[in-house]
């Protein structure tokens, strides 16, 4: 037995605890006739072979940066707070030596990954560089915005 069939195996006794043991004594009789054995059996073979069980997506590796300092990097991009728009991350790629595509990026995390991806095979010593190189957002704010809120201006 797999463990495919045991995961059927126990979703059949929960359904088994929801519709209780009355139903399924009758399910049982009307699975002991051949004849609906046989049309049960062509039924389940159609659906397989109509939609056919696709495997799981496997998740992408950037995803998971295993070095520390990518993930590090990867935290310092998404902050929000440091790059509030599109531009600001696209600004800092090309900072950063990274190649932005003539179109720009799409979205903010194509721009993370880009950039993530770009210091994947560089030597430690470049991507601790550009770790620290990555500036990071200030909760306080700067001394304009705090005089702007307080004298109600943008700055």
């Amino acid at each position: 037995m797999t463990d495919r069939s045991l995961d059927l195996l126990a979703d059949l006794a929960r359904l088994l605890k929801r519709y209780g043991a009355a139903d399924f004594a009758r399910l049982s009789a009307m699975l002991s006739d051949p004849a609906l054995v046989g049309s049960l059996r062509s039924v389940l073979e159609g659906t397989v072979k109509i939609s056919p069980v696709r495997p799981e997506k496997e998740r992408a590796v950037e995803d998971y940066p295993l070095d520390p300092n990518l993930q590090v990097l990867r935290r310092k991009l998404t902050d929000a707070s440091a790059f509030p728009h599109l531009r600001d991350l696209v600004d800092e790629a090309q900072r950063l030596g990274v190649r932005v595509p003539p179109s720009g990026f799409k979205s903010r995390q194509a721009a993370v990954t880009s950039i993530v991806k770009h210091f994947e095979h560089r030597p430690q010593g470049e991507l601790a560089l550009a770790v620290e190189k990555v500036r990071v957002g200030d909760s306080r704010g700067s001394l304009q915005e705090w005089s702007a809120i307080i004298t109600n201006r943008r700055p």
